[in-house]
């Protein structure tokens, strides 16, 4: 009679599993959660940070999309960013963000294309370059430089 065997391991806050007593443990896949203290440090930095970006060079009510030059409302603008927000070290960082449309930034996914060739003319080749990895860099963000990302745009933001 076969029987299947799950042994569950924990070991040093990671999970490993062994289907069958033959095999070796083989560690499964858990996601990393953010820390309690610091998911509200990352809210407030992306929304001071994302009024910095939508206000900066408005006229006050209107502002122009970066990728498609469209005169948009500032209150309907987004922030949009090159370097996906999941790199943290890229995620507040003014070459990598600027105002975008609803169009350009959800419904065509950013329109990477031209969203690239601009800040290559805007800033040169080496710029876009050093940002890209920037975003893959080993190094984390410690929640005293969010702080500082916070306490940086709280003040810019008009």
């Amino acid at each position: 009679m076969c029987q299947s065997l799950s042994l569950k391991v924990l070991y040093r806050n990671v999970q490993f599993t062994q289907l069958s007593p033959n095999k070796p443990l083989k560690r499964l896949r858990t996601r990393r959660r953010a820390t309690p203290e610091r998911s509200p440090l990352i809210r407030e930095a992306d929304k001071y940070h994302s009024a910095y970006i939508r206000q900066k060079g408005s006229d006050g009510v209107w502002q122009w999309c970066y990728t498609c030059g469209a005169r948009i409302p500032l209150s309907e603008i987004q922030n949009g960013h090159f370097m996906s927000r999941r790199f943290i070290r890229t995620r507040w960082n003014n070459i990598n963000c600027h105002p975008c449309c609803h169009e350009c930034n959800v419904t065509k996914g950013g329109n990477l294309k031209v969203y690239e060739a601009k800040p290559r003319t805007e800033y040169g080749d080496k710029a876009i370059d050093d940002l890209k990895m920037l975003a893959r860099a080993g190094d984390k963000f410690t929640n005293e430089d969010i702080q500082k990302v916070i306490d940086l745009y709280k003040g810019l933001v008009f």
